[in-house]
């Protein structure tokens, strides 16, 4: 029994650079480590748990990536930053496999580390597919070598900020800013449409593509007066399109002009076929359908 008793406690103090650390720190705990590359827990150099225990303890997202293929050691914080695509199973994966829509951006950074160099940036692009589909997602990042009782780099510690919203909010509220400022520098309608394009234009990234159609006097007509992201006159982008009896294109434009209300749209693929993505390859799969309306008026004078 003394001997049981004994081994326990020896157990016990093995795991103590675990203890805490919330649902991971309960993961690392029970995660069976005698079958994966960093072998049974006892046996982990002092360098790789103290690091471990440190970011188990922080308040801010962390990761220790170990060894010549960083294999992924995280705390609660950085659940997020993974997902559900990501999560649990990134936990002892190589970097590479956990990341590999995002590695040509950020394996460099992981590299520079190995050579003992130490990395910070600011709002960081870094594609990832979190959700089952692929977001532009920012981040400010510190990377951080780690030296291990050899004194050379057995590992990376990698501190995370997520700033996704802020940088979409910032670059959003700009193209609203502008679309205020020049609709308010137009004398023509004409003026303003093309105004409104070249804006729209300039944001790629939000939209991809516009289309603005201005109605005839008696509503039964739309006619395309400005675009961006995409070139008049394809099936995606009719210069004229007949309202009258519904008879229109694949854009449900009259029903939009009847109900003066926005429509959204989230099969343009099956629509139109491949549709532009801004500065990426993916296509566009959603688009809205918002009417022009001037202020107190019950009918719009166009739809974008």
């Amino acid at each position: 029994m003394q001997e049981v008793r004994n081994k326990d406690v020896t157990q016990q103090r093995h795991y103590e650079f675990l203890s805490g650390g919330g649902e991971m720190g309960a993961r690392m705990r029970s995660h069976d480590w005698s079958n994966t590359p960093f072998g049974p827990v006892e046996t982990w150099p002092q360098s790789l748990r103290t690091a471990i225990s440190l970011m188990l303890a922080s308040r801010f997202a962390m990761v220790i990536a170990w060894g010549p293929d960083f294999r992924f050691f995280y705390n609660d914080r950085y659940r997020p930053v993974l997902g559900a695509s990501k999560h649990p199973g990134a936990l002892g994966t190589p970097a590479r496999e956990i990341f590999p829509e995002a590695w040509p951006q950020i394996g460099p950074l992981f590299e520079s580390t190995r050579n003992g160099e130490s990395v910070g940036m600011d709002d960081l692009l870094v594609p990832l597919d979190r959700y089952g589909y692929l977001e532009n997602c920012y981040f400010t990042l510190s990377y951080s070598p780690i030296r291990d009782e050899s004194s050379g780099v057995g590992g990376m510690l990698a501190v995370v900020a997520e700033t996704t919203e802020r940088v979409q909010g910032e670059r959003r509220l700009k193209t609203l800013r502008d679309l205020a400022r020049r609709a308010s520098e137009a004398k023509t309608v004409k003026d303003a449409l093309i105004n409104a394009a070249n804006t729209l234009g300039e944001n790629p990234i939000d939209v991809p593509f516009a289309l603005l159609y201005l109605l005839d006097r008696d509503g039964k007509v739309a006619r395309l007066e400005c675009a961006s992201g995409l070139a008049p006159g394809t099936a995606a982008s009719p210069e004229i399109v007949y309202l009258a009896g519904r008879e229109e294109t694949a854009w449900p434009l009259a029903s939009v002009v009847e109900d003066a209300s926005v429509r959204i749209l989230d099969d343009l693929p099956q629509r139109f076929g491949h549709m532009p993505g801004g500065p990426y390859s993916e296509p566009t799969h959603s688009a809205l359908l918002v009417p022009l309306l001037r202020p107190g008026h019950r009918h719009p004078d166009g739809i974008l």
